[in-house]
């Protein structure tokens, strides 16, 4: 006697095959469907520039304000070592700052003169109402000679 698949005109090997291929089927599904899913994720945070941006902006602005109270906390120590008499410590902290800035611009491309110039102005009053022997600022205005 004929078994039931057989009186279809399926055999048991046809219906193995139509369950892997539904199965390869659903499988088929799933990984398209993530795949959309895992697309939206991907522009979804390509569009998110806005906000990294404001995070690499807000450590640049942190950054140059360490800076800032750096120098003036070097300007401070001077002016302090200035009034104790210590006109030697003094100098060696005014010099270290101004040379501190100006390795920092002398590595820039663009605008050295007009940095330069802001150095000038504002280490030359310091070194003149210390009555303190400043570097020769002139030496240094040429970037060639750095």
């Amino acid at each position: 006697m004929k078994n039931k698949a057989t009186f279809v005109g399926l055999t048991s090997k046809d219906y193995i095959m139509e369950d892997f291929l539904g199965i390869i089927g659903f499988i088929s599904i799933i990984f398209g469907i993530l795949n959309i899913i895992l697309f939206f994720k991907i522009w979804d945070m390509t569009d998110n520039v806005k906000s990294i941006k404001k995070n690499v902006d807000l450590f640049f602005l942190h950054r140059q304000h360490a800076e800032i109270e750096e120098k003036e906390d070097a300007v401070f120590e001077a002016k302090v070592s200035y009034f104790q008499g210590e006109l030697i410590e003094a100098k060696k902290v005014l010099d270290r700052a101004f040379f501190h800035d100006l390795v920092k611009i002398s590595h820039l491309e663009y605008s050295f003169d007009e940095r330069y110039n802001a150095l000038v102005i504002k280490y030359k009053p310091l070194y003149e109402a210390m009555n303190i022997e400043s570097p020769n600022f002139d030496k240094y205005a040429d970037k060639e000679n750095l």
